[in-house]
């Protein structure tokens, strides 16, 4: 049994982590590409910032 817990996360985090980013790899059909994240994080990081917080406080342990 693998046992996973997952903490809040903060916006400084998420722009770090959209900083990281590798615009070079290739990217299928249905992907956002890269660059476009990139552009508009601003914008997408207090949003996914809170999805993903919710979605944590919510299911805190995940059990695979």
């Amino acid at each position: 049994m693998l046992i996973f817990l997952l903490y809040e996360t903060s916006e400084e985090e998420l722009l770090r982590l959209i900083g990281n980013l590798s615009e070079s790899e290739a990217i299928n059909e249905n992907d956002i590409p890269t660059k476009i994240i990139k552009l508009a994080k601003f914008v997408l990081v207090p949003i996914l910032t809170r999805i993903f917080n919710k979605c944590i406080k919510e299911v805190f342990i995940l059990i695979v």
